[in-house]
């Protein structure tokens, strides 16, 4: 019976979705982040703000544009406005987006 109700669960979601709710330990938010490479044209330099609420993110690009982020393990983000997977440096002071190489740092 018991193995029933796991592969019902697993069928809707269940397991996966209480899997999903990590809460990453750190806090990366702050509004000293700065794009510092592979920024766009005349922006390298400009502040790219980030509001972290639990495992949500929310990021400002050099250009002014913002995206949601969510988070996925590690210090492994999703960006999907942005077809992006954004990464944290173990200490938290830089931010490099993937596939685009640019990296924000603080």
């Amino acid at each position: 019976m018991k193995c029933m109700f796991l592969a019902v669960a697993a069928s809707f979601g269940v397991c996966s979705a209480a899997f999903a709710q990590t809460v990453p330990s750190w806090n990366a938010g702050g509004q000293d982040w700065r794009c510092s490479q592979k920024c766009r044209e005349g922006l390298a330099g400009r502040p790219t703000p980030i509001a972290q609420t639990g495992r949500d993110f929310i990021l400002t690009n050099e250009a002014g544009q913002t995206a949601s982020g969510i988070y996925e393990e590690g210090y492994k983000i999703r960006v999907p406005d942005w077809n992006a997977t954004a990464i944290f440096s173990d200490d938290l002071k830089t931010l490099t987006f993937y596939p685009y190489g640019t990296v924000w740092a603080r």
